[in-house]
């Protein structure tokens, strides 16, 4: 089962949602990427870990804007 967090974060100008996970190979936990909306972080954490729970643990990177 994958661990995906979902932070809130307050800024200047509002608030941002940042993902982390477990890495399951090495159990540390590492920072996936950062929204401004929390519908936007909800789905990316669902695409997170179907990635992890699928075993392709390899296309899971940190991803750029």
């Amino acid at each position: 089962m994958a661990t995906v967090y979902i932070q809130r974060r307050k800024v200047e100008k509002g608030r941002k949602y940042q993902i982390q996970y477990k890495d399951p190979t090495t159990g540390k936990t590492k920072y996936y990427n950062t929204y401004r909306k929390k519908k936007e972080a909800d789905q990316a954490a669902h695409y997170l870990r179907m990635l992890i729970d699928s075993g392709r643990v390899n296309e899971v990177r940190k991803r750029t804007r």
